[in-house]
């Protein structure tokens, strides 16, 4: 019984991880994304 609530625990926990992971991880993505591009006026212009 106890194994068990413990597993749901940590299936929950598992859970809200990966809603963080793929809330942030698209922001990361554009936040870099568009740093690159900056790099990339930088280089041009020059």
């Amino acid at each position: 019984m106890i194994c068990a609530s413990l597993r749901a625990k940590s299936m929950l926990a598992a859970q809200r991880n990966r809603n963080i992971f793929f809330t942030v991880f698209p922001f990361k993505i554009f936040y870099f994304t568009s740093i690159a591009k900056e790099i990339l006026k930088q280089i041009y212009l020059r």
